[in-house]
């Protein structure tokens, strides 16, 4: 084992860090900016995650953002938001989401 050197290392693939991503801004008071990810990802939110944002919003999570700028969570989100991770990752394994980019008016270009 050397200084600085971690011992074991974990190669995350990319659908691994798009879920990783929204799970951790999802916990920001600003909420997931949608044209960041799309910038990072060249994917929307809405297309990579939409029924588990609707499912989110329907449960008083997460609340879209005016304007399609992305998701942020409700004041009940804060205090349940491994509920909001538990969502994500539960829609993950599930499999490929249809195409939600409709949603709140965030039509894909």
């Amino acid at each position: 084992m050397e200084p600085g050197v971690p011992d074991d290392s974990e190669n995350l693939s990319d659908s691994d860090i798009r879920l990783e991503t929204v799970i951790q801004q999802a916990r920001l008071a600003a909420g997931i900016d949608g044209q960041n990810y799309r910038r990072r990802f060249g994917s929307t939110l809405e297309t990579d995650f939409g029924s588990a944002l609707l499912r989110c919003e329907e449960e008083g999570l997460l609340e879209a953002i005016p304007g399609g700028a992305g998701w942020r969570p409700t004041s009940r989100g804060f205090r349940l938001n491994n509920r909001i991770g538990l969502l994500l990752l539960e829609h993950r394994s599930s499999g490929p989401d249809m195409d939600r980019s409709n949603a709140h008016g965030m039509a894909e270009s």
